[in-house]
This record gives structure tokens, C-alpha cells and sequence, in this order.
């Protein structure tokens, strides 16, 4: 099994602030909104957010967190960052 290209934090940063900022949840502490971050092993990364109870395929590697409030971008780059920790620690704990 081959270490997958791993997604870059800044890029995915990127795109859970969009999320974020689309997604319109509330920020209280009742209401937070789930993301997870799926790595396929080739690499390609795929986000998905709201409940996981509609998530059918666990195929990869993954992380999961909660969407940053939208515009702060240090909260979505340190949950970047978590969310790659996890996926791979994912990806080494199989091995």
C-alpha cells in the first residue's frame, strides 16, 4: 500500500472556509456543523459536512472536526491541519 499524496492544509483551509461561509450554520453551542475530511488512498481529498449519518462511503482515510466560524482563517487552517493528522494517523494505523 502506497502513502497517498496527501491534500495540502492551506488549500483545504481554504475550502472549509468557504464551506463555512455557505453553509450557513448557526455558531452557538447547540448547532455546530461536522465536517469530515475522506482521503481516497490515490489521494484525492473530499469533504463532507452536516450529520454523518448520511455518509455511505468509508472508503480511504479520514478526520473529523466541526467547520470554523466563517472568515476566521486560523481556526480553519488549525482544523485543516487536524483534520490531515487524523486522516493520516488513519492511514498509518492500518498499515
Amino acid at each position: 500500500m502506497s502513502e497517498p499524496n496527501w491534500p495540502d492544509a492551506h488549500r483545504l483551509a481554504a475550502k472549509l472556509l468557504i464551506l463555512a461561509h455557505n453553509y450557513g450554520c448557526s455558531y452557538d453551542e447547540t448547532d455546530m456543523c461536522e465536517v469530515r475530511l475522506q482521503v481516497y488512498p490515490d489521494g484525492t481529498p473530499h469533504l463532507h459536512w452536516g450529520p454523518s449519518d448520511y455518509d455511505l462511503d468509508h472508503n480511504g482515510y479520514c478526520g473529523a472536526s466541526y467547520l470554523p466560524e466563517p472568515g476566521d482563517g486560523d481556526a480553519a487552517l488549525a482544523i485543516a491541519c487536524d483534520l490531515l493528522e487524523q486522516a493520516q494517523e488513519s492511514y498509518y494505523s492500518a498499515l
